[in-house]
């Protein structure tokens, strides 16, 4: 399985259960198996898998105080392929990722 796609089975529950829904994803194997999605309810979240450097991370879309466009915001907890491939894999490593999404959702990053 690809790592973009471990990391989202990852990410999803802890959306899902926040009431999100995925409304958009893009796979490019053909720019070194990059990958992303968005998620929508309140806030936007993004999943982000860098094919070329290995790695993936999480952000939530934030908007500024004149309900103007905003920034992507990094959530502070990323993965590599080492955290996501390996035998066994990273768990500590994975739990810290999902405890540092459901606590974006919550507001607290």
């Amino acid at each position: 399985m690809h790592p973009y796609n471990i990391m989202k089975n990852i990410a999803e529950p802890i959306l899902t259960k926040s009431g999100y829904q995925q409304v958009s994803e893009e796979y490019r194997p053909d720019v070194f198996g990059s990958a992303y999605s968005i998620s929508n309810l309140k806030k936007k979240v993004r999943l982000i898998w860098d094919g070329k450097d290995g790695w993936g991370y999480a952000q939530i879309y934030l908007r500024s105080a004149a309900n103007q466009p905003g920034d992507w915001q990094d959530i502070d907890c990323f993965l590599t392929e080492g955290d996501l491939e390996s035998v066994p894999v990273n768990e500590g490593k994975i739990n810290e990722f999902r405890i540092a999404v459901s606590d974006a959702l919550k507001g607290e990053i």
